[in-house]
């Protein structure tokens, strides 16, 4: 009788796991799929009259994300659409004169075969602005021109 008592405990221990991997399951899949974190803009360098900077990228949202695609409009000129590896979190350098306007979306794809699944895009937008200060200046010495 206990062994029977045991054995109908367990089958109902079975089906409650089996529903609860289910469900974990549905929550990665979800979790997966969420839109990638901020994206931020650094300046790293200028000259001639231009900008330079990089995206700095979140990490990716899931370990099986193998491709970030980011599609980046400066000022007025057509979209750029540049790939990525996945755990890539800086952009190439870009370039676009002050107080340029810069947007974009950034996208994380997984492994999943035979079609890969593409995660919600990730909006940002900027003003480029250049707060470069120019280096401080090199020391002050003096020049003793004549002694009265």
């Amino acid at each position: 009788m206990f062994i029977f008592r045991l054995y109908q405990e367990m089958k109902k221990l079975i089906v409650e796991v089996s529903s609860l991997i289910k469900e974990l399951r549905l929550l990665a899949k979800l979790i997966r799929l969420r839109k990638p974190g901020m994206v931020f803009l650094k300046i790293v360098g200028e000259g001639h009259g231009m900008l330079q900077f990089k995206l700095v990228l979140p990490a990716p949202g899931a370990s099986d994300v193998v491709n970030r695609e980011v599609s980046i409009k400066i000022g007025e000129s057509d979209p750029i659409q540049v790939n990525l590896p996945g755990g890539a979190v800086e952009s190439e350098i870009f370039e676009c004169p002050d107080e340029t306007e810069v947007t974009g979306t950034l996208v994380d794809i997984d492994d999943a075969t035979p079609t890969p699944n593409r995660s919600e895009p990730r909006d940002f937008s900027f003003i480029v602005v250049d707060t470069i200060a120019p280096p401080q200046p090199g020391e002050i010495g003096i020049t003793i021109v004549n002694e009265i």
